[in-house]
């Protein structure tokens, strides 16, 4: 009976960690996603998108991959590292797994810690009722990545107020001007969309975006 017991329990782990490798596969883009600028990239876009005007141009496939182009040129320096201490010693049988997921979160802790929040931290210590006083370098993973989502949104949405401003001004001065006129039965949409677009042509507004939304992360600061 206990050699049966015995020769029943391998398949099982066998199955197990073959399904706790394929839930890893499938959850480590997503990881990587929120704990990287992709998500403040693609807010911001989207955004745009929205005060524009046109909520299915550019397509969201579009901004998806300009968000991830992006991300990759940003976070290029930062999967280097990743890669030089952590995937290529597993690849070559210097380290194991789990030597080389705690050697790919120093990176990603560092750049993480870069760019959150310190009221953000302060808030998920204590949601989860830790001292607040403790030192940012041993703060564990289940508060680091909240924080920083939380301050990526937060950044997020302070640039998307400004790009606004603008676009929410020219809807205002087309509607009063056709109210002025006596034409309340056409759209201003109809109207201030191609004026938006001309002025966010006129102006180069994609590469002013990009490149003020860009500076800080390719640089650092």
């Amino acid at each position: 009976m206990d050699a049966l017991a015995a020769g029943s329990a391998q398949p099982i782990s066998e199955a197990m960690r073959t399904f706790l490798l394929i839930t890893a596969i499938a959850l480590v883009p997503m990881a990587l996603l929120i704990s990287s600028c992709f998500l403040r990239l693609i807010v911001i876009l989207s955004l745009l998108r929205t005060a524009l005007g046109s909520p299915s141009l550019p397509p969201t496939m579009v901004l998806t991959g300009l968000a991830l182009v992006l991300t990759w040129m940003a976070m290029a320096p930062t999967w280097t590292q990743v890669q030089e201490q952590a995937i290529d010693p597993l690849l070559a049988g210097e380290i194991g797994f789990s030597e080389a997921v705690e050697a790919a979160t120093g990176p990603m802790r560092t750049y993480m810690l870069h760019y959150a929040k310190k009221r953000d931290l302060r808030r998920m210590l204590e949601l989860q009722g830790a001292s607040t006083d403790q030192p940012v370098e041993q703060l564990s993973l289940s508060t680091l990545i909240p924080a920083y989502v939380l301050s990526e949104l937060s950044s997020a949405f302070t640039i998307g107020v400004l790009i606004f401003i603008p676009f929410i001004l020219v809807d205002l001065i087309i509607a009063s001007l056709l109210l002025s006129l006596g034409m309340m039965m056409v759209p201003p949409t109809v109207i201030s969309l191609p004026v938006k677009l001309a002025l966010f042509v006129m102006v180069d507004g994609w590469s002013l975006l990009i490149g003020r939304v860009m500076a800080p992360l390719v640089g650092g600061s």
